[in-house]
């Protein structure tokens, strides 16, 4: 008895260290989850998108966020809050690559990515980022940040939030017309 006792302990021994080592190596595999931007989104005052030759320029001042150099369009409100949310919000996730040969086929090299840049109101970058177009899953971007090599998989497609162009961030005012000068065309 003693002896079938001690080999059963020996048996249940092994077992339960090949349980242990089972999951620590299933922590190991899990993909990892975190923000791209844990900073303070209130001090960011500065915003530039580019890609290829495009690029605009967002800027926060006392009376809002407006386009620089275009005083014609007034930012839509809906485009800055789903940038903070949407973009800033999104996490990096699946680690797809270390090898700087690898960016052009992610599209997160210099000349095929979106590029992200935030700065705070002393004009000190905060962040930057680079952005591609998956081509493994396409609700979902690759995402380069700054001068890291590494290129991971974000939670979340992105890239619709972040056109660099005037007419998708802003909008020409509406005409606001005034009670008395509404009584005037309607007489």
């Amino acid at each position: 008895m003693n002896k079938n006792l001690r080999n059963n302990l020996i048996f249940i021994s092994i077992l339960l260290l090949l349980v242990i080592l089972k999951l620590s190596n299933n922590k190991s595999n899990r993909t990892s989850s975190e923000l791209i931007y844990e900073g303070d989104k209130n001090s960011i005052t500065k915003i530039i998108i580019s890609q290829k030759e495009n690029s605009i320029e967002l800027l926060n001042d006392e009376s809002g966020w407006n386009i620089s150099g275009n005083d014609t369009l007034i930012v839509k409100q809906e485009r800055i809050d789903k940038f903070f949310d949407n973009v800033l919000g999104c996490k990096k996730q699946t680690l797809l690559s270390t090898d700087k040969d690898q960016w052009p086929v992610l599209s997160v090299d210099d000349s095929s990515g979106t590029h992200v840049s935030i700065f705070n109101k002393n004009d000190d970058k905060l962040a930057h980022y680079i952005f591609g177009r998956s081509k493994i899953d396409f609700q979902r971007n690759n995402i380069r940040i700054g001068k890291n090599p590494n290129v991971y998989l974000t939670n979340k497609n992105v890239i619709n939030d972040i056109f660099p162009r005037d007419t998708f961030w802003g909008e020409k005012p509406k005409n606001i017309i005034s009670e008395s000068d509404s009584l005037k065309l309607s007489n």
